[in-house]
């Protein structure tokens, strides 16, 4: 750029008078453009009449007066902070992982120098493009009209929340408590690296009568901030807060959802709150490292190893292993996103995590034999796990009453010695049993909308 500058004389007196008009000239455009839009708005009526009710809502800002601000579509930079994390009232309630940055680690070696680099200049945005800009600025009127849609239809409420981190949430609940037979349970909505809220995954347990909370990442729609990993984690931190502190749900009666990478939030939620009712997962991955690896030249691999490990290290299954509580996990058939191979359903990091969360519960059942059964099970879809269970011969209503019947007595404490004195067949058949209560196939690709019936049922598990 200092080449460019030089070699069209830019550096000279001539250059710099040049540069000086050119920028007179942007500054008065952008000025103009500013003056006329001051213009426009104190001559236009509806718009008098929107700031007016606007300035007399904020004085008298209340659950009442908020309904008639949702009426409005408006920069929500103006919207009043509903739920500050970081005031007085909340301290000592949010997890150290809040605080936690990344240059000190950085600053480690080296490599971990130039992945930091690399993660703060573009990689963030390629693990998170919903944060993108430009994205953000093409998608704005579908946003808005799917917050028309659930203010109008669903009778949401918008909120906004502040984190720890200084970032703001753009967060919408729909209450349905006292309304439906489901609506005394919250599921908290995480959208993937793409998604939002406003057209995302809600509408699947809103169909079914549970009261949801959606919220949108940092960078994403009308949120602050940037994805990192930790400004994630805040974000987490503060929605749940919220959940607990303004909407009065407690842990046993909140379900985590997450799609495709939401499974990090959500699972760094069940690891901070472990009396978490459930958490589901769909279409989600066990560490992004491989995927990472996979999209990026050769060359690169070094660089995406450590930016990942010491910067973005979104490994997913080694915090859901720190979960006792019920786990659905929903693969997609044709998931051509967290497969390593696409049109190969055995290469689905889905398949990965499962293994880890079952090694982690039931280690007494895993043997060689054993995972490659488990390995064989994976391979196939659905409807040819019946040819699977056929050859190990595995009766699943004796192994549900044989494991209902351990279950009642000892709980789900994890990591358990189920299976102990089992022969390998036994084992064998309990662990393709247990592989089926944990994971349910859809088959569909990855970005596919979720049926409100393969919400799957996690209470057995």
């Amino acid at each position: 750029m200092v080449y460019t500058a030089y070699k069209r004389n830019y550096f000279t007196t001539e250059g710099q008078i040049f540069l000086l008009k050119l920028g007179a000239v942007g500054a008065i455009t952008i000025c103009s453009a500013f003056v006329l839009r001051a213009l426009g708005r104190a001559t236009n009526a509806t718009y008098l009449e929107f700031n007016e009710k606007y300035r007399s809502i904020i004085r008298n800002y209340n659950s009442e007066t908020k309904k008639q601000l949702q009426n409005y579509e408006f920069d929500y930079t103006a919207w009043p902070v509903d739920f500050d994390l970081k005031s007085d009232k909340y301290k000592g309630k949010v997890s150290i992982a809040c605080s936690e940055g990344t240059f000190s680690k950085a600053l480690s070696s080296p490599s971990s120098l130039v992945g930091y680099a690399a993660l703060h200049s573009f990689a963030i945005k390629m693990i998170y493009p919903g944060s993108i800009s430009t994205i953000n600025y093409l998608i704005r009127n579908n946003l808005s009209i799917g917050r028309k849609k659930l203010i109008e239809e669903k009778h949401a409420e918008r909120f906004k929340l502040a984190t720890p981190d200084n970032n703001e949430l753009d967060v919408m609940f729909v209450d349905q408590r006292n309304k439906t037979a489901l609506g005394s349970t919250l599921v908290i909505c995480t959208e993937g690296n793409a998604g939002f809220y406003e057209i995302g995954i809600m509408v699947t347990p809103l169909d079914l009568g549970y009261s949801v909370l959606g919220w949108n990442h940092p960078g994403f729609g009308w949120s602050t901030g940037t994805p990192y990993i930790y400004a994630e984690k805040c974000a987490m931190e503060t929605v749940l807060q919220f959940a607990f502190q303004r909407l009065n749900y407690i842990p046993e009666n909140i379900i985590l959802f997450g799609w495709s990478i939401g499974g990090f939030a959500s699972s760094y939620a069940a690891t901070v709150y472990p009396d978490i009712r459930a958490v589901i997962l769909d279409a989600t991955f066990d560490d992004i490292l491989p995927l990472a690896v996979k999209q990026m030249p050769k060359f690169l691999e070094p660089i995406v190893n450590v930016s990942i490990r010491d910067h973005a290290n979104l490994d997913v299954a080694s915090q859901l292993t720190q979960y006792c509580g019920p786990i659905v996990l929903i693969r997609r058939s044709e998931d051509e996103i967290i497969s390593l191979t696409e049109g190969d359903i055995s290469t689905n990091r889905g398949n990965y995590l499962l293994l880890r969360i079952l090694k982690s519960r039931y280690p007494q059942l895993f043997t060689n034999e054993t995972e490659a059964a488990l390995w064989a099970w994976f391979g196939v879809t659905a409807h040819k796990k019946d040819l699977i269970y056929e050859k190990f011969k595995v009766n699943l209503d004796a192994c549900k009453s044989e494991y209902d019947a351990y279950k009642s007595k000892l709980g789900r404490q994890y990591p358990t010695s189920f299976g102990k004195d089992f022969d390998i067949q036994k084992k064998t058949q309990m662990l393709l049993y247990l592989a089926s209560l944990y994971m349910v196939d859809f088959p569909s690709s990855h970005c596919t909308s979720l049926p409100s019936d393969m919400f799957h049922s996690f209470s057995q598990i």
